[in-house]
């Protein structure tokens, strides 16, 4: 459980670096031999939703969704240390998928091993969709991929209009917690900032212009959400320590804590900018509004 915390924490406490490498169609010999190691959960998904993986021949650990993925040889964590350049080397791949955020390190490393990289970190649901596109092009999947990307906007485009019927005049107040130790939560720069959004809700830290900032405490009793949304592994954690009496005695304090209004999520369905998002933001939206209809 600490692994996996520290995980978190190194992920979100990283600066991020302006470091995405665009490729065009021509760069990459598209064939049936293309191969592909992707150290980015969100581009495995965004890969294999454009029927891409076949192309996978290596992942990183985190690279767990779908199920059929982990089939595919692992060349290390997620974070750029616990990563092995021998073994990505050794699988000879014509591309490697990353973050930017998480991998700028290695991204001269395998440059002069003459491999090329495609960095992204779409910071909205529209920019998924960007990204799909861009991974169908690279792939030669175009068309699949356009499709795909269709079919998401269609569903993202009643979700608005399911939003816009409920009449709600106050949008309910969010609060995403990435992590309970250290506090972090997102800022308004983020894809979990536009899902809240889109799902009818406001988070509460939308002024903020970092992306993953620390909490205090103290500021988030003030503030006093109605909803606390976070994943599963860190509900069974905030579970954990209240049950141990380790819980900071200010978040028994806060209204959606009492009530027992947090929303969980599987984990990766709301921290992976994926299209995965769109069901996310359909169940937060039904979430929210029918605790609205049950106060009536």
């Amino acid at each position: 459980m600490k692994k996996t915390c520290s995980f978190f924490i190194l992920i979100f406490l990283t600066i991020s670096l302006a470091f995405s490498r665009g490729l065009k169609e021509e760069d990459i010999a598209i064939s049936r031999d293309l191969h592909i190691v992707s150290l980015s959960p969100a581009l495995s998904e965004l890969l294999w939703a454009c029927d891409g993986g076949k192309y996978l021949v290596g992942r990183s650990d985190w690279c767990d969704y779908p199920s059929e993925i982990l089939s595919v040889p692992s060349v290390g964590g997620f974070s750029a240390p616990t990563i092995s350049l021998e073994r990505i080397r050794i699988l000879k791949p014509d591309i490697v998928f990353l973050s930017p955020l998480m991998h700028s390190r290695l991204i001269p490393a395998l440059e002069r091993a003459g491999i090329k990289v495609f960095a992204r970190d779409p910071e909205s649901i529209l920019e998924v969709f960007k990204v799909l596109v861009e991974i169908g092009e690279l792939c030669g999947l175009e068309d699949r991929a356009q499709r795909e990307a269709e079919i998401a906007k269609t569903s993202l485009a009643e979700l608005t209009e399911y939003v816009g019927k409920q009449g709600r005049a106050e949008r309910p107040k969010l609060f995403y917690l990435l992590s309970e130790e250290p506090l972090i939560s997102a800022g308004g720069k983020t894809f979990i900032d536009d899902l809240f959004r889109r799902a009818g809700g406001e988070n509460i830290y939308s002024s903020l212009s970092i992306d993953w900032p620390l909490i205090n405490m103290e500021d988030l009793r003030l503030k006093n959400p109605d909803f606390i949304v976070c994943e599963k592994l860190i509900y069974n954690r905030l579970m954990t320590q209240k049950k141990e009496a380790r819980l900071s005695p200010a978040f028994n304090t806060l209204r959606a804590f009492q009530k027992g209004q947090i929303i969980v999520f599987k984990d990766g369905e709301l921290s992976r900018p994926s299209l995965r998002l769109i069901d996310s933001a359909w169940t937060l939206a039904r979430a929210l509004f029918s605790e609205a209809e049950s106060e009536k």
